[in-house]
């Protein structure tokens, strides 16, 4: 994309949930290719995926796990908690 493209202010987030269902494979390498650039430009995204490449796209550090808080946990502890980076390494 071309400077200025982006659609981005300061405060952009983009929620997608799983953005490659019915691409072909080499359109879901070009869509995540196009998600990485856009995460590189002050976008901040939110995709729901189950395709592993889109999760290898992203930039390090740049994957969060959320996660759903059973409702029997006691009450003093948040509903939906986002950990730290995932390091995919490990």
């Amino acid at each position: 994309m071309e400077d200025g493209a982006y659609p981005a202010g300061p405060l952009t987030v983009i929620l997608m949930e799983e953005p490659e269902s019915a691409l072909h494979p080499g359109a879901q390498s070009e869509l995540a290719g196009t998600l990485r650039d856009w995460s590189t430009h002050g976008l901040q995204l939110m995709v729901v995926t189950h395709n592993p490449s889109l999760v290898n796209a992203a930039p390090p550090g740049g994957i969060r796990l959320a996660k759903l808080t059973p409702a029997d946990e006691p009450e003093d502890k948040p509903a939906r908690t986002v950990t730290r980076p995932v390091d995919l390494d490990e």
